[in-house]
């Protein structure tokens, strides 16, 4: 509970910093071409649908579901790296994405425009198709593709900040469920010990 407190209060600092600097703004040539609609709600049901799947696939193997908590803690420290040292001001025409949960549970039910670089829920149902297995996967990948296009038809993000989504989420999984000194660190908390035979 405390280090839940804490998380939070970070994340309300940290956000804040984000929302009150001065950016760049980017002229984007793709979304210049799409008119701005509010897809909030779909967007929205897709991605928690996406999560609330993975994590009922994942919790028939515990080892790999508290590798990928860890992939996903992995994939918010590269994007509050990201954050920080890529400064921009919202695109124009904006329609803020609207995500009930994390403002009320986190943002103190603030409505975020600026957390642009990279896309946190493109990342996360990247991450999410690298997670489960076939057949399913498939239709993940078109979940995916799909929410990236309706976060550019909503102009909340520039299509740089889609773009560059899955290889974030890529190396948050790769460097959780492939890397050897990862693998060698998580083996003592992920192996069960075995009673012994009487």
């Amino acid at each position: 509970m405390i280090f839940i407190s804490v998380e939070i209060f970070f994340l309300r600092a940290f956000m804040t910093f984000v929302e009150t600097r001065q950016g760049i703004l980017l002229n984007d040539i793709i979304l210049s071409q799409l008119p701005a609609v509010d897809l909030s709600v779909p967007i929205f049901v897709l991605i928690y649908g996406v999560c609330i799947f993975t994590f009922l696939q994942l919790i028939k193997t515990p080892d790999n579901l508290i590798k990928a908590y860890l992939a996903y803690g992995v994939l918010i420290l590269f994007r509050s790296i990201t954050l920080y040292f890529v400064a921009l001001e919202a695109p124009v025409n904006i329609i803020p994405l609207k995500d009930p949960l994390l403002e009320f549970a986190i943002y103190n039910n603030y409505t975020l425009m600026k957390d642009l670089f990279f896309s946190g829920h493109t990342a996360t149902l990247v991450l999410c198709v690298l997670l489960v297995k076939a057949p399913v996967k498939k239709w993940i990948i078109l979940i995916t593709v799909l929410v990236a296009v309706m976060l550019l038809i909503q102009h909340a993000h520039y299509t740089i900040d889609v773009l560059a989504a899955p290889f974030f989420a890529w190396q948050s999984y790769v460097l959780v469920f492939k890397h050897k000194k990862a693998t060698k660190l998580l083996k003592p908390i992920l192996t069960k010990p075995r009673l012994r035979e009487s």
